[in-house]
């Protein structure tokens, strides 16, 4: 599986549950995220099934949805954008979900 980062590039609107630059890492399909950041339930719940193809090995590349790179929360206040890494590092910050 390969490992994704989602952070939060741009906040259009009045979002109190996060920040520019917040992030978390779905890594062997565990979420990780930085201790004291944190995602708002509502748009964890409508990027995951946006992020699962994105965690498919090599020749897999072909799925519609890795054409996008950007997503947006259920309010359109929040821009995430996602990324691909063959192997994240993570540090002892990281809590587990």
């Amino acid at each position: 599986m390969k490992d994704v980062k989602v952070s939060i590039s741009e906040k259009k609107g009045g979002c109190s549950k996060t920040n520019i630059g917040d992030y978390f890492i779905i890594k062997g399909g565990k979420l990780h995220i930085p201790f004291k950041q944190g995602i708002c339930y509502y748009a964890l719940s409508s990027l995951m099934p946006v992020l699962a193809p994105w965690q498919m090995e090599e020749g897999s590349n072909d799925h519609f949805i890795l054409k996008f790179k950007e997503f947006v929360c259920p309010m359109g206040n929040v821009i995430y954008i996602a990324e691909q890494f063959d192997n994240v590092d993570l540090e002892n910050e990281f809590f587990l979900f």
